[in-house]
């Protein structure tokens, strides 16, 4: 698995490379680091941009982080459109990701750390790997660092506060007309039976690992968290105004249909 394609994630504290720069060249060399470049205070309820405003961090003290790499719209002309791999945006991310943070603000009088890029997918696509993302052009290989030094920071600060977060990796599809989730479990193993599923190879390769833990042998977590009456949406029965199941995987869609986003 490519390593920035991140679902809903838990983590164990980040490890940051060395930022390699290159200098005397008109546009920035590419590069894979995830080490801001200089020590910055960030201030709860403040954002922070990137070079040129492509990237937004804002500052949170919530255990929860929410980043949306494909909802931008900006194609600036110094950037060229990227010539293979997935161009398409995802519709109403970028919009749904401030709702949601917004929402919680006036829920809980506090914020959580939110990630955008503001970049359309055709110029940039943040959840992949540096060669796929930027194709070798060095400004949107700097936004791509951007992104990432902004979750490593924000992942450091809930880290530091609270020992562990919730990192929500917002996507956009259009199969169906309902919320997948993901929990980097592929289809194969959503419809293993119960029994199997809670075993250790499983509960360690689902990015919820650190509730199964908390379980008692009388008490499996993983297939209950994914499939189960104690499912993030309970049973998946509950339909809108359209007829439609809300969610996916639970207890009546085991399935989640979900490919790489």
């Amino acid at each position: 698995m490519k390593n920035c394609q991140q679902q809903i994630r838990y983590w164990l504290p980040p490890v940051f490379l060395l930022l390699i720069l290159i200098l005397g060249c008109d546009e920035p060399a590419t590069t894979d680091s995830n080490e801001p470049e200089e020590k910055i205070e960030y201030l709860v309820g403040e954002s922070y941009f990137g070079r040129n405003n492509y990237i937004q961090y804002k500052v949170g003290n919530l255990p929860l982080i929410i980043a949306a790499p494909h909802g931008g719209s900006e194609k600036p002309e110094e950037i060229p459109d990227r010539s293979w791999g997935s161009t398409v945006k995802d519709a109403f991310t970028l919009e749904m990701s401030r709702v949601l943070a917004d929402s919680l603000n006036e829920l809980t009088g506090k914020q959580v750390h939110l990630i955008t890029c503001l970049l359309h997918r055709s110029k940039l696509d943040a959840n992949r790997d540096l060669d796929e993302a930027a194709q070798g052009n060095g400004y949107a290989g700097t936004a791509w660092t951007e992104y990432h030094n902004f979750i490593n920071v924000a992942k450091e600060k809930v880290t530091e506060e609270f020992g562990h977060g919730l990192y929500i990796d917002l996507h956009g599809q259009s199969r169906r007309p309902r919320i997948e989730l993901g929990y980097l479990l592929d289809d194969v193993d959503l419809m293993l039976p119960d029994s199997v599923l809670d075993e250790p190879l499983y509960v360690e390769k689902s990015s919820l690992t650190i509730y199964p833990r908390k379980a008692t042998r009388q008490s499996p977590v993983l297939q209950s968290l994914t499939r189960g009456k104690t499912a993030t949406f309970e049973g998946g029965t509950t339909r809108c105004d359209t007829g439609h199941e809300i969610a996916a995987p639970s207890a009546l869609y085991r399935l989640s249909f979900t490919k790489k986003g």
